[in-house]
């Protein structure tokens, strides 16, 4: 059975006021939250959301942003999630992104990760078309 997103939800993992203001160090930031049993490596872990935010941008739009990797530093998807009021300048790309879902997966799971991701996709789609509450 395909990994479900709730399962992945872990209050330890949530940073509600991201302090940095690049994207470097919001995945420090985000990395940082994980203890032992989701990695066995935080600074492999890093340098492999790093290296892959390299190849491409994985800001989506819309102030939302979904870092990710598939490596061998984690036995299980991980995932963390960050907000930032000021917003975090991913690659120079404009608007700032204020949502992060940082992601860490095993390079075996990648249709877990692919329902991940697209859950999550579809829930930011949902919020943003939900009007504001007053």
């Amino acid at each position: 059975m395909p990994t479900r997103v709730i399962d992945l939800l872990n209050p330890q993992h949530v940073v509600l006021d991201l302090v940095a203001r690049n994207e470097p160090d919001a995945l420090r930031e985000l990395v940082a939250t994980f203890g032992q049993g989701a990695t066995n490596d935080r600074t492999a872990l890093l340098r492999d959301l790093i290296a892959r935010e390299q190849l491409q941008s994985t800001n989506a739009g819309n102030g939302v942003a979904f870092p990710h990797a598939r490596t061998d530093v984690v036995e299980r998807i991980v995932l963390a999630i960050g907000r930032s009021r000021a917003g975090v300048v991913f690659r120079d790309t404009e608007p700032p992104v204020h949502l992060l879902f940082l992601i860490g997966t095993p390079p075996a799971m990648v249709r877990d990760y692919l329902v991940c991701i697209g859950t999550l996709a579809r829930l930011c789609r949902m919020l943003a078309k939900t009007p504001a509450a007053a």
